[in-house]
Parts: C-alpha cells; sequence; structure tokens
C-alpha cells in the first residue's frame, strides 16, 4: 500500500509589510498639570499640543517648557535620530509602552505609543496635561518620513465593583 506525504511549505517570496526596529533610549515622559483657565499657562503650554519633532543634532532641540538634560544634549546625533511628541491630555499617563516600525507598503517610519491612562479621585475639571513623550533610534535618513501614533488604554478603571 503506497503512501502520499503532504507537505504544506510557505515558500512567500514577498518583503514583510513592516520590521520592528530597536529603539536605543525610551525616555520617561515628563508632564506638567496646568489650569486651563489659566490664559498664562495656556499661551505657554497649548502651542505644544500634538507637536511631533524629528531631532537630527543637539541644535534641532525645541526650546520647550521642559528643557532637556544631558540624556537628550549628550546624543551622538551621528547615528541617533530623537523623537519628541508632545500631547495634551485631561489625565496622566500610567503606563506606556513604545514601538517603532518601517512600513515598507508605504516607505515610513512609525512610532506607536500605546498609553495607559491614570484616573484621579475626582475628574479633572479645569486641568489639563501637557506630556512630552521621546524615544531615540538608529540615525533616520535626511528624507525619512516619519509619524507618532498613540492609542490609549485604560488603567486603574472601576468597572462598577
Amino acid at each position: 500500500m503506497a503512501g502520499a506525504a503532504l507537505c504544506g511549505c510557505n515558500h512567500n517570496d514577498n518583503p514583510p509589510t513592516e520590521v520592528r526596529l530597536p529603539i536605543a533610549v525610551q525616555y520617561v515622559p515628563e508632564s506638567v498639570v496646568f489650569d486651563r483657565n489659566d490664559e498664562e499657562a495656556k499661551e505657554l503650554y497649548f502651542p505644544w499640543a500634538s507637536k511631533f519633532v524629528v531631532v537630527n543634532s543637539a541644535d534641532e532641540l525645541p526650546d520647550d517648557p521642559f528643557g532637556f538634560p544631558k540624556g537628550y544634549t549628550d546624543l551622538n546625533f551621528n547615528n541617533t535620530t530623537l523623537l519628541i511628541e508632545y500631547e495634551i491630555r485631561r489625565e496622566v499617563y500610567v503606563t506606556l509602552e513604545n514601538r517603532f516600525v518601517k512600513n515598507y507598503a508605504d516607505g515610513k517610519y512609525q512610532w506607536y505609543k500605546t498609553i495607559g491612562n491614570g484616573y484621579y479621585d475626582e475628574p479633572l475639571e479645569n486641568e489639563a496635561v501637557l506630556t512630552r513623550y521621546a524615544i531615540a533610534v538608529d540615525k533616520l535618513p535626511e528624507d525619512a518620513v516619519v509619524e507618532a501614533w498613540t492609542s490609549i488604554t485604560a488603567v486603574g478603571w472601576d468597572w462598577g465593583n
């Protein structure tokens, strides 16, 4: 009796759609809580909302409200690119996961942040939170198109227990 052998081989020669790239440094986010009714605070913080900056030299660091300690200024920008994003929310971050990929479908580099928001005992009414997120990655080409994406997950949510 003859037997048949079946082989299920995947000979997919197509390149991957995206490849996860290493992150050299993941910086601890910095945040400031401010009163949204304070005109001086609004003038200082609101211009930073949703700003995204690609930094390839220490001279390109923005003059932001937080300032930059040596961990930022002493990077070797000959082989490193710094990505910085600013966001204003009504919650404070509790957890953060960073992922950096090269998307071959559209040729872009993409920084994905998953933020776990924390909730105060009492909801923020007039306050807002400006947060600076930053990662350092291997030097990107000068013509690189880089995007930053954020997703939110609930941390410490009271589900009615």
